[in-house]
């Protein structure tokens, strides 16, 4: 189990609000854009990465299961 799908949403939780005061176009607005892309960035990187996990994971258990129901002893009805 890995959390980073968690890690994603919270760096995107915190980059939307950031993006939206960016737009203010002060000096502290553009830094909070700036901050602001770089949580939507991480996030959808992490996401990519939490996907890549969750499909070779998937893909392991089904290799196990496989692996599992050759192993069973067939019952007859």
């Amino acid at each position: 189990m890995h959390f980073l799908g968690k890690a994603a949403t919270f760096n995107l939780l915190y980059a939307f609000p950031l993006i939206l005061i960016g737009e203010a176009g002060s000096a502290p607005a553009v830094v909070a854009k700036t901050f602001g892309w770089a949580f939507a960035w991480w996030g959808i990187g992490l996401y990519w990465w939490a996907g890549y996990l969750y499909v070779k994971q998937t893909v392991g258990l089904r290799r196990r299961y496989r692996h599992l129901l050759r192993a069973a002893p067939h019952r007859s009805a």
